[in-house]
């Protein structure tokens, strides 16, 4: 076992996507500025697909089936063919590892396959940590309530989930985690690494100009039910002056977009829209500052780097209050309102509408020093840390106290 001080740890990372994938969000973030920030001091391995969501070939300049050297990262990049359950079998128990770090609970290969199989004996990793990246939040549970309400039944009574180590990406995750696995679960928190404070520097002061009748509003995510863009767009109808409504983001779910194309229709004529499909993640900050307001009525991040971008770039944002980004409108930084209260979120558009340039700048100022307090926590780097370098076993319990009413 790896004591932290002599020997650098050593973590086998598992997820579905990685860089130089753009159509998975968060996780991928997440995983690329940890490796960043902690790459130097830990061995991080990183198992994932050769190839983005959806895409026929695989990704240029990697090597499939091979470790390649991603950064700080050895990666490697598993071809179609090597996604069965005899090639994860052979990962599992060939890397030897103190951690294996799933970035999931419901993804079936990257998560719940390699629970089983090390039940059945792939154990090169001694502890496995998984991160369940805001699949516990309420909104979340909502979507494919039946399915998910039975798989979580069953895995609060299957050994693999009552001997893990937990990573809540914030105190409401953690929240989250007790209410569905019972107050005995071993969660560690450890706030996702976002940018630096040079690299939000970097970013520039740069904003577009605002004139009071008018209002350039973006939304940037994958475009899925638990995104909420059907209610952004409807939240647009009865605003007085002229709004330009600019959409990014893969439509990853036809049938919801289909539901989003019908809801712009309806827009009055003094909403105009444009949809930009994907973008690469390296524009998304030229993106943000091209624009007065992100609004972003989610249904429930565990985190939100997409939100962080957008402040950091000097965009106040319109957000639910189901996310860590809380207490917005107190520091002038954007609004955190509850989706059961769509006359707030349209009060707060108007109000960005009516704006002139200098209360801007003020508020797009606000957004920038808001998320620099929020990401320069000095307890960030040793809370990380600490997840991969100190622990403690504990013997778990039998049977969680689980409700399934609360799923």
């Amino acid at each position: 076992m790896c004591d932290g001080s002599t020997v650098r740890p050593k973590i086998l990372v598992l997820l579905s996507r990685y860089l130089p994938g753009v159509k998975s969000g968060g996780p991928i973030r997440s995983i690329s500025n940890l490796v960043e920030a902690l790459g130097d001091e830990m061995d991080f391995r990183i198992v994932t697909t050769d190839r983005d969501k959806d895409d026929d070939t695989h990704y240029k300049g990697i090597e499939p089936d091979r470790w390649n050297e991603v950064g700080k990262a050895q990666v490697l990049y598993l071809s179609p063919e090597r996604l069965g359950m005899r090639s994860l079998f052979r990962i599992l128990a060939s890397e030897k590892a103190d951690f294996v770090y799933l970035n999931s609970f419901f993804a079936r290969r990257f998560s719940i396959i390699p629970l089983l199989l090390r039940e059945l004996g792939a154990r090169g990793q001694e502890t496995a940590i998984l991160a369940p990246r805001g699949e516990f939040s309420p909104g979340a549970l909502q979507l494919h309530h039946r399915r998910k309400k039975t798989y979580v039944a069953l895995a609060t009574r299957l050994r693999p989930y009552r001997n893990l180590l937990w990573h809540a990406s914030s105190p409401h995750e953690e929240q989250d985690i007790r209410r569905v696995f019972g107050p005995d679960a071993m969660v560690r928190v450890a706030l996702p690494f976002s940018q630096s404070w040079s690299q939000i520097l970097t970013n520039g002061n740069a904003c577009p100009r605002k004139n009071p009748g008018m209002l350039k509003v973006v939304f940037v995510s994958r475009i899925v039910q638990k995104k909420n863009l059907l209610q952004a767009i409807q939240m647009l109808n009865n605003i007085s002056g002229k709004i330009e409504f600019s959409i990014y983001g893969p439509a990853e779910d036809g049938a919801y977009w289909n539901r989003c194309e019908e809801a712009i229709r309806a827009l009055p004529g003094n909403v105009h829209v444009e949809f930009r499909s994907l973008v690469e993640h390296s524009a998304v900050a030229r993106i943000f500052s091209a624009h007065h307001l992100f609004l972003f009525p989610t249904l429930g991040e565990n985190y939100g780097h997409v939100i962080c971008e957008a402040m950091s770039a000097g965009c106040p944002v319109l957000i639910s209050d189901r996310t860590p980004w809380r207490d917005l409108e107190q520091s002038n930084a954007g609004w955190d309102l509850p989706l059961d209260r769509p006359e707030l979120f349209r009060a707060a558009i108007q109000k960005c509408v009516a704006m002139t340039d200098e209360e801007f700048r003020t508020t797009s100022a606000s957004a920038r020093f808001f998320v620099h307090k929020f990401t320069s926590d000095a307890d960030l780097l040793s809370t990380n840390r600490a997840l991969f370098t100190t622990w403690r076993t504990v013997k778990s319990p039998d049977v969680y106290g689980f409700d399934s009413s609360q799923v």
